[in-house]
């Protein structure tokens, strides 16, 4: 997935790095839970982060997940998903996503 953001021929962003710090400083109440997305190379765990109430940046997908998923966060894996969400039941879309947030510079999908 080389620059398919930043060269897409419809893309706004000319520069992925300058544009993602000028959305960074668009702050806003984050919502109760995101996936944080880690880093690539450095920190490439990607867990579930309870935001508490902080401000911040995030990317969000509309995605409709159609039928029921067989890895959801529920009660029973909550606590485990805040360590770590394994890589394996995260599906191709969400993977995609994760992908895309991590290449924008931003923390939270």
């Amino acid at each position: 997935m080389t620059n398919c953001v930043t060269n897409h021929k419809h893309s706004r962003l000319a520069n992925a790095s300058s544009a993602s710090k000028a959305w960074k400083n668009l702050d806003s109440s984050l919502p109760t839970r995101l996936i944080e997305v880690g880093h690539e190379t450095t920190s490439p765990t990607v867990r579930l982060a309870v935001t508490a109430g902080q401000v911040g940046s995030y990317v969000a997908l509309s995605y409709c997940w159609g039928i029921a998923q067989e890895h959801a966060t529920t009660i029973t894996n909550v606590q485990g998903y805040l360590q770590k969400i394994p890589r394996h039941s995260i599906p191709d879309t969400i993977s995609d996503a994760i992908n895309v947030t991590r290449k924008l510079g931003f923390k939270y999908l």
